[in-house]
């Protein structure tokens, strides 16, 4: 097995120890409680993010598009919270991106990750964005590696740690309740577990050699999801 899946299913594993003592109902009775902003506003806008949007609505479903979308507001909410300033094209591109390795044609032999990268890089080139396309397939294919987390390149690290927070919870004890509410009022989970736990779960059968594949051997991924804070 290679460094990078080890250190993938290690960071499943610490994903166990990172997600918070909130229960689904808990975050379920703050998110009905809540308002929802506008929705327009909480997303930034340039022509490449407009671009990746119509390409991502293209081929991905409405609960994928909302996971990815989510996935950016929980990043942008940590960076919020410690204080700190991002390029937030390169992450909420990255983040609208971050499966695209999941879905058809995209889903070839290999990491998903890798594919999703490479799809994401030719695309962006393709659109006239060749230098935000390198730093997006970078973030891509980093974003299951756990010590992206803790990367040096702080962008990299929301898009890891975004994504991580959506699927399994983890970091949600560093955000206020009304953030967290917010962002599953505006874009609501529904099927979210169901469609993730379905789509990794073929990417582990169909490819046993691959970093997820690897993961599922050592690690309950598709349990971490089924037990993360929220309700569905």
């Amino acid at each position: 097995m290679n460094q990078n899946r080890i250190i993938t299913a290690f960071g499943l594993a610490l994903a166990l120890t990172m997600t918070p003592a909130i229960h689904a109902d808990e975050i379920e009775d703050r998110h009905d409680d809540i308002e929802a902003e506008n929705s327009t506003s909480q997303f930034p806008e340039t022509p490449a993010i407009r671009a990746t949007e119509r390409f991502v609505e293209d081929y991905s479903g409405d609960i994928m598009v909302s996971h990815v979308k989510r996935s950016y507001l929980f990043a942008a909410a940590f960076a919020e919270a410690e204080g700190k300033s991002f390029d937030t094209e390169l992450v909420y591109v990255s983040m609208l991106l971050h499966d695209i390795g999941l879905e058809d044609p995209f889903d070839k032999a290999g990491d998903f990750e890798t594919n999703g990268g490479e799809a994401a890089q030719a695309f962006l080139t393709q659109q006239g964005f060749a230098e935000l396309g390198q730093k997006v397939a970078r973030a891509i294919n980093l974003h299951t590696n756990p010590a992206t987390a803790r990367h040096d390149n702080y962008e990299f690290a929301l898009v890891a740690r975004g994504a991580l927070a959506d699927v399994v919870g983890a970091g949600l004890d560093r955000l206020d309740p009304d953030v967290i509410g917010n962002i599953l009022k505006s874009h609501p989970r529904h099927g979210t577990k169901s469609l993730l736990i379905s789509m990794l779960e073929r990417q582990a059968l169909a490819k046993p050699n691959s970093r997820i594949g690897q993961t599922y051997k050592q690690v309950p991924v598709s349990d971490l999801i089924r037990n993360a804070p929220f309700a569905e």
